[in-house]
């Protein structure tokens, strides 16, 4: 069986990560492919570059960012009308092997309906980054008394896997495979996350259904993780807390059964720890060895309100695109 796959590539800004992603996907070793670019508002020459380097590929530039799971639906939907079979979504920053994608084709040829994800290594190709998370217990269902993404940190060539697909509660979102089925019977990605979790979410919620994520050990991708949240002359990294901070919360609330009372108490504490770390590292800084940082108030400031939003808005149920992160790109 030879499905028809769709790869969906998502980019914001850095289309100098994009088009290595993109180069390196064109060497797959599987035949039948059609990339498709979402570029999600990028204010820059992205959409322009990325058409110049790539002028026979499928680029759509969105007139508003739609986050991660906004951007990909865009993909999604053009999969359903021109009858792939499966989706790939990948993110920008990644350099995949050139059997990456065939090895996910081929555990789901023998495993079907299921969600497919990568293992995940990072950026010098020799430490595991993500192999699953949590362990199914023997009627499928997530154990979430079993570690969680157990391999992490360990090297790639020092792990003999118990199997070649490892069955598990989610697999990694920088790269998962969807079958267009699944999607059609059951939806996509629960948009109002924006930023973070909500493919976590997807598969937890799938797994529900009795339909389980895999992560294909034979599919290696390298991840270097987060480049469109760490330009120093930026305020992303603002952004990037908030929304992994409400998220976080929210998922904890959905997925843990956590009170309300300790909801709250969660959301203080971590605010606190969040203002004692800052207010110590500014000391330290300023007192001992004088020396500058860039708008030091400001950024103490603004880090110290995010958090705190970020606990209030999970706590009254807030989701969405609440900031938007092309608000927070500096003009210099």
């Amino acid at each position: 069986m030879n499905p028809k796959v769709l790869i969906s590539i998502l980019n914001w800004f850095n289309f100098e990560e994009t088009i290595k992603c993109v180069n390196s996907v064109l060497e797959s070793d599987y035949p039948l492919f059609e990339i498709i670019i979402i570029d999600n508002h990028s204010t820059n020459a992205s959409a322009r570059k990325l058409r110049e380097a790539f002028p026979n590929l499928n680029l759509v530039a969105l007139v508003d960012n739609m986050g991660y799971a906004g951007g990909h639906q865009v993909a999604a939907n053009y999969a359903k009308q021109n009858n792939f079979d499966l989706l790939w979504i990948l993110n920008n920053d990644l350099e995949v092997e050139k059997k990456a994608l065939s090895a996910l084709v081929e555990s789901y040829n023998i495993n079907g309906k299921a969600l497919y994800g990568s293992l995940v290594l990072d950026e010098t190709k020799s430490l595991i980054k993500f192999a699953g998370g949590y362990g199914l217990s023997d009627d499928k269902s997530i154990n979430f008394k079993s570690g969680y993404n157990i391999f992490e940190k360990h090297r790639h060539d020092s792990i003999n896997f118990p199997t070649k697909d490892i069955p598990t509660s989610d697999v990694h979102g920088c790269s998962i495979m969807i079958p267009l089925q699944v999607i059609k019977e059951n939806g996509f990605m629960d948009l109002k996350f924006f930023l973070y979790a909500e493919e976590t979410d997807y598969c937890f919620e799938m797994n529900k259904l009795g339909i389980i994520s895999i992560v294909a050990t034979n599919s290696l991708v390298y991840h270097g993780g987060g480049i469109s949240y760490t330009d120093t002359k930026t305020r992303l990294e603002l952004v990037k807390n908030y929304y992994y901070l409400r998220n976080s919360y929210i998922y904890q609330k959905k997925y843990f059964q956590a009170s309300k009372k300790q909801y709250l108490k969660n959301t203080i504490k971590a605010g606190i720890e969040y203002m004692i770390l800052f207010n110590l590292y500014f000391y330290v800084v300023f007192k001992l060895f004088h020396k500058p940082i860039r708008s030091s108030t400001d950024i103490l400031r603004e880090k110290k309100y995010y958090t705190y939003l970020a606990g209030i808005h999970a706590l009254l149920g807030i989701r969405g695109k609440t900031l938007a992160p092309n608000d927070f790109i500096s003009n210099e």
